[in-house]
């Protein structure tokens, strides 16, 4: 099969590329599948280790309380005296030490409401205590003995160092703490075993922790419980410290998705109002951690991926093992790119130099097919230039190929017809026809369409006065003027009928604004006019004063004729208006005139004065017509009415209201007044004269105030 040059360029240069890419993609892909499936299987191995490794940490912190709780209600069984006095406190100053964890050991006695709490203060503590006392710098202990069973009741707290040395001591201004209505003692007591109380914030440090209780019996006998306050920031440090990736989380949480540690100690908590509270597990702040908690709290999956913001994230939950003292669960939420980061930058690296090898490739195949095909190409650009209209230069093709040398001469020769044809066809109408997609076919459709007709006056005067060549040249740049501006603002000339143009705005593309397009191409086509007939005045050739019709309307549009010859046109009731209105204006002195229809539509954007109502011969609706006298815009627009015509718009309304409401009176004073500042305007003086005849005769009550353009 024969393969012309411009085929030959693009099956050489598309296969040559296709099979580069093709195979590349196929190698890298696999490659990066392989490895990602290798690497994201020993990053779920590494995170189920790191969750059991979290396990273990967790119930070694927690296991040493609950015995430490245990061994003191057997003491407190046994030796009830000795922990009622307080020669305890240096095995409970021992645990506080030995468990870091722990923030207080304390008894309470059901028979008086007795209660022994030894403390581990903080270093960096300055007042402490029940009345916020200055405290001795060494102070790393503090002993509160709270007797119910004296009257009144005293709350002791002495303070030691770390050797035991008592450093002082003072009383609670107030005594009302009774341990025996604590929720942690009254559980404990109702369940008959170590309790574990549910997360709370402690008042002293701000900082997470729980309570585990014991309930001491002897022989059936309520004797009281043993506690202890711990707190969970040395969770939310290991937690800190344990690397899981490279920017993974790994964070602790209840049921409810309450934390309980994060690796930030201060996110496990937030305010409400006055008082600290349990944070959730998706307003630490990390965007990402919130996402896989809420995906968690939905489906209860313990293991699933997920997308934020373009990157993937690994998310697993653990249970704490059913032996565990609560139903906690372990959060972790990595980076898919903390493990396939290096693959991913591998790959694009691969991409890159894939991408590099194809463009050196395609550039030498495309370097020697071009030779093959530009001539080809460059035929390619002139045929779609022929079908564009865009015939302004002549064809210039060179090729060694005899078949495409002929084929180039037959185009250009094809060109050089076309163009001379042009200047007897309307170029933008063809071109904006083909752009459309319509058939050129005989038919049309119903549309909107916005009509102007322009004509000059007297201009068979002007005919008769210069020779027939001058008159042509004359015209012709008219027509050149109105054409442009036309065509600038989106419309359409449909033909030139002697010295007039019908143009529309609508089709064959449709526009918006139709209406203020024409009227602003009515007003540019009068000022060019203006300075055309200037230049022409001082060379002495004659002026063409041009009126203008303008009318928006439902018309049938398309293409008319016969299969030799068609014309794209419009017909219409709204064509016959626009075209009556053209002609109105020699009735009263006016320049533009355009119907009531164009005023609604553009009355807040142009200044137009009201004329009369008429009855446009041909048709039996009456039409209220308007002058268009120019723009409402700022100064620097050179549409723009003069304030002389914006005064005058507005005492025209004026004069036209009364005038309609059968003011007879008021209506000749205004008209009157408008024709002493305005002696060469003739619509003022008609008025004045209408008002003088209805003052004499007024009309019937049938009268609508329409005015008869019949000889129009």
């Amino acid at each position: 099969m024969r393969i012309g040059p411009f085929t030959l360029r693009f099956n050489i240069t598309s296969v040559f590329t296709l099979l580069i890419l093709v195979i590349s993609t196929v190698i890298v892909f696999y490659i990066y599948e392989k490895n990602t499936r290798s690497v994201l299987v020993l990053a779920n191995s590494l995170i189920e280790r790191t969750s059991k490794h979290i396990v273990e940490r967790i119930d070694a912190f927690f296991r040493p309380v609950g015995a430490v709780v245990s061994n003191l209600a057997v003491l407190g069984r046994d030796q009830e005296a000795l922990t009622r006095s307080g020669a305890l406190f240096p095995l409970l100053a021992n645990s506080l030490r030995d468990y870091p964890q722990l923030q207080s050991l304390y008894f309470a006695f059901a028979a008086d409401g007795d209660f022994l709490q030894v403390f581990a203060v903080p270093a960096d503590v300055r007042r402490y205590g029940p009345n916020e006392s200055a405290v001795h710098p060494d102070t790393a202990y503090a002993m509160r003995t709270l007797r119910r069973r004296v009257s009144p009741p005293t709350d002791e707290w002495v303070y030691f160092d770390r050797s035991g040395r008592e450093l002082g001591r003072e009383f609670a201004r107030t005594v009302s703490y009774d341990a025996r209505t604590r929720p942690w003692y009254l559980a404990s007591v109702r369940e008959n075993h170590l309790h574990w109380s549910d997360i709370t914030v402690f008042t002293s440090t701000q900082l997470p922790g729980l309570t585990p209780s014991h309930p001491i019996f002897r022989e059936g006998k309520l004797v009281g419980a043993a506690a202890a306050n711990m707190t969970l920031d040395r969770i939310s440090l290991f937690l800190e410290n344990l690397e899981v990736g490279k920017n993974g989380v790994a964070f602790f949480m209840d049921r409810e998705t309450r934390l309980i540690a994060y690796p930030n100690l201060g996110k496990a908590v937030r305010r409400d109002g006055n008082s600290v509270v349990q944070a959730k597990a998706d307003e630490v702040g990390n965007p990402w951690v919130a996402q896989a908690v809420r995906h968690y709290r939905e489906g209860r999956r313990d293991r699933f991926s997920f997308d934020h913001e373009g990157r993937e994230y690994l998310a697993s939950f653990t249970d704490m093992p059913s032996s565990f003292a609560k139903p906690w669960v372990i959060g972790i939420v990595v980076p898919t790119d903390d493990f396939v980061g290096d693959l991913k930058r591998t790959n694009q690296e691969l991409v890159v130099i894939v991408l590099i090898v194809t463009a050196i490739g395609i550039l030498l195949v495309g370097l020697f097919a071009r030779l093959i095909s530009r001539p080809l190409s460059q035929m390619a650009e002139e045929a779609d230039k022929v079908r564009r209209f865009d015939l302004a230069d002549d064809i210039s093709l060179r090729s060694r190929i005899a078949e495409i040398q002929r084929l180039g001469d037959a185009l250009g020769a094809m060109k050089a017809a076309i163009h001379t044809f042009a200047r007897y066809v309307p170029r933008e109408l063809v071109r904006d026809l083909m752009a459309s997609g319509q058939p050129l076919a005989v038919g049309g459709q119903t549309r909107h369409l916005t009509v102007m007709f322009t004509d000059v006056r007297s201009f068979t005067g002007i005919a008769e006065r210069l020779p027939a060549h001058e008159l042509m040249q004359h015209i012709s740049e008219h027509f050149d003027v109105a054409t442009r501006l036309i065509m600038e603002t989106g419309g359409t000339v449909d033909k030139f009928i002697g010295d007039s143009v019908m143009a529309f705005w609508g089709a064959p593309n449709l526009v918006d604004e139709q209406g203020a397009r024409a009227c602003r191409a009515a007003l540019a086509i009068r000022a060019r006019m203006d300075e055309l007939n200037a230049g022409w005045v001082r060379e002495g050739k004659p002026a063409l004063f041009i009126r203008f019709g303008i009318h928006a309307d439902t018309v049938v549009v398309g293409n008319i004729g016969s299969a030799e010859r068609l014309s794209y046109t419009a017909l219409g009731d709204g064509v016959v208006v626009a075209q009556r209105l053209e002609g109105i204006n020699k009735n009263y002195g006016t320049q533009i005139c355009v119907s009531q229809t164009i005023y609604r539509e553009v009355g807040d954007r142009f200044i137009l004065r009201p004329l009369d109502f008429v009855a446009v011969k041909g048709r039996r609706a009456t039409v209220l017509i308007y002058e268009l006298l120019g723009s409402k815009g700022d100064a620097v627009d050179p549409l723009a009415a003069t304030a002389v015509q914006v005064e005058m718009a507005r005492a025209t309304q004026r004069a036209f209201d009364a005038y309609f409401e059968q003011r007879w009176q008021d209506a000749q004073v205004a008209y009157a007044a408008l024709a002493a500042g305005h002696p060469d305007d003739p619509l003022f003086a008609m008025f004045v004269e209408r008002c003088r005849h209805y003052l004499a005769h007024p009309p019937g009550k049938g009268w609508t105030g329409t005015f008869s353009a019949g000889d129009a």
